[in-house]
Protein backbone atom coordinates (compact mmCIF):
# COMPACT_ATOMS: atom_id res chain seq x y z
CA UNK A 1 0.00 0.00 0.00
CA UNK A 2 2.98 2.09 0.40
CA UNK A 3 4.82 1.40 -2.72
CA UNK A 4 4.55 4.91 -4.11
CA UNK A 5 5.98 6.93 -0.97
CA UNK A 6 8.69 4.22 -1.62
CA UNK A 7 9.17 4.85 -5.08
CA UNK A 8 8.52 8.85 -4.51
CA UNK A 9 12.12 10.53 -4.23
CA UNK A 10 10.92 13.44 -2.07
CA UNK A 11 10.19 11.32 0.69
CA UNK A 12 13.04 9.99 2.77
CA UNK A 13 12.58 6.94 5.62
CA UNK A 14 14.35 6.78 8.35
CA UNK A 15 14.68 3.66 10.67
CA UNK A 16 14.16 5.20 14.37
CA UNK A 17 16.80 2.58 15.89
CA UNK A 18 19.62 4.91 13.75
CA UNK A 19 18.47 7.94 15.64
CA UNK A 20 20.90 7.87 19.63
CA UNK A 21 19.30 7.49 22.96
CA UNK A 22 15.59 6.55 20.98
CA UNK A 23 15.75 3.12 22.22
CA UNK A 24 17.04 1.77 25.09
CA UNK A 25 17.78 -1.86 23.45
CA UNK A 26 16.74 -3.33 19.88
CA UNK A 27 13.14 -3.24 18.95
CA UNK A 28 12.13 -6.69 18.09
CA UNK A 29 11.72 -6.97 14.85
CA UNK A 30 8.38 -8.41 12.80
CA UNK A 31 8.11 -9.73 9.40
CA UNK A 32 5.33 -7.96 7.55
CA UNK A 33 4.92 -11.18 5.70
CA UNK A 34 4.02 -12.98 9.50
CA UNK A 35 1.88 -10.60 10.59
CA UNK A 36 -1.48 -11.32 11.71
CA UNK A 37 -4.67 -9.74 9.60
CA UNK A 38 -5.61 -7.69 12.71
CA UNK A 39 -1.62 -6.43 12.90
CA UNK A 40 0.13 -7.14 15.95
CA UNK A 41 1.15 -4.92 19.40
CA UNK A 42 4.54 -4.78 20.71
CA UNK A 43 4.55 -3.90 24.29
CA UNK A 44 6.63 -0.92 25.17
CA UNK A 45 9.52 -0.84 27.14
CA UNK A 46 8.67 2.05 29.47
CA UNK A 47 5.88 4.19 29.58
CA UNK A 48 5.93 7.53 27.39
CA UNK A 49 6.12 9.29 30.52
CA UNK A 50 9.86 8.58 31.10
CA UNK A 51 10.42 10.50 27.71
CA UNK A 52 9.24 13.58 28.77
CA UNK A 53 11.08 13.10 32.62
CA UNK A 54 14.58 12.96 30.34
CA UNK A 55 13.49 15.54 28.26
CA UNK A 56 12.98 18.03 31.17
CA UNK A 57 16.17 17.04 32.71
CA UNK A 58 18.31 17.77 29.53
CA UNK A 59 17.20 21.21 29.69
Amino acid sequence: HASWAVANEDIEFVDLEEIPGVFREPLPRVSLDHLPDGGAWLQPFRPLTALLSNRQSQE
